[in-house]
């Protein structure tokens, strides 16, 4: 056992080594944040921190299984998940075209003759991004 910040508990891979009160409190901690993750993603599919914050739950709930099966298919879900979390991370990172066309009017500074609009590739004007 280590001692962490004033926290006494088991780190890493030997969690059969936990006392079993420690244990159930990991695991049910682990599954609240299963279920808060899940229902974010029901809010937004799409929604990438979810997808990899859950990814690393799953591997944590993987960790406390004995049976060997469970263990392997919860790491299948957990890296599923991560290459489901990649796609839609690279996809938000992806230029989109603006909403404003170019030669829009730019007030900068209320004092200042306008800019036109060419919209670079991360276009800062609200409603651009």
């Amino acid at each position: 056992m280590t001692i962490l910040a004033g926290v006494q508990g088991v780190q890493g891979e030997l969690v059969e080594l936990m006392p079993p009160d420690q244990k159930a409190k990991t695991q049910a901690v682990v599954d609240g944040g299963l279920q808060c993750l899940g229902k974010a993603l029901e809010i937004r599919p799409d929604y990438f921190n979810a997808m990899e914050y859950q990814n690393l739950l799953l591997k944590e709930k993987a960790k406390f299984e004995k049976d060997e099966m469970t263990k392997a298919e919860l790491i299948r879900q957990a890296n599923l998940l991560a290459q489901r979390a990649l796609t839609h991370r690279m996809k938000a990172q992806e230029p989109r075209d603006c909403l404003n066309s170019p030669g829009t009017p730019i007030l900068l500074f209320p004092m200042v003759s306008p800019v036109l609009h060419s919209c670079p590739r991360f276009c800062r004007r609200s409603g651009c991004r």
